[in-house]
């Protein structure tokens, strides 16, 4: 199923344009959301990190997002990103361009957020990458870093 990459930036999995397909069941989401809530641990690094922070499963779905994007992006209802990988919540323009949302599209393989999280997941060590986010909201397209 699995084909050799040439180079760290192609798609290895037949099935999508880069990061692997498949979302956590609905019973395995909800206890690793209840798992994160009101971990102390993970409450201090989320709140140390200046930057927005997302916590998220093997399937890049998130289970927790910090007060600081909370409050930048002026969410009502954070309930609402739980399940969703970040290009669906943040309302990525190619979000829904691939086989299985977020990360499997063609554009995703250039996303930087897409690749931290397939190099995270491969190394099982942190990543950083800049990320330039093409949102759109009605009938207007934003770019953000």
């Amino acid at each position: 199923m699995a084909e050799a990459r040439t180079n760290r930036f192609e798609t290895k999995y037949t099935d999508t344009y880069f990061a692997p397909a498949g979302r956590a069941s609905e019973s395995d989401l909800q206890a690793s959301v209840k798992k994160l809530t009101h971990n102390p641990i993970l409450d201090a690094m989320m709140e140390i990190l200046g930057s927005w922070v997302l916590a998220v499963n093997q399937q890049r779905q998130i289970l927790a997002i910090n007060a600081k994007l909370i409050e930048e992006l002026g969410i009502k209802d954070p309930a609402r990103f739980l399940g969703l990988r970040p290009g669906e919540a943040l309302d990525c323009k190619y979000a829904f361009k691939g086989p299985d949302g977020c990360g499997t599209g063609q554009a995703c393989s250039t996303c930087g957020a897409a690749i931290a999280m397939v190099t995270a997941q491969e190394t099982g060590e942190a990543n950083d990458q800049t990320c330039v986010l093409t949102t759109v909201k009605g009938n207007t397209t934003y770019d953000s870093v």
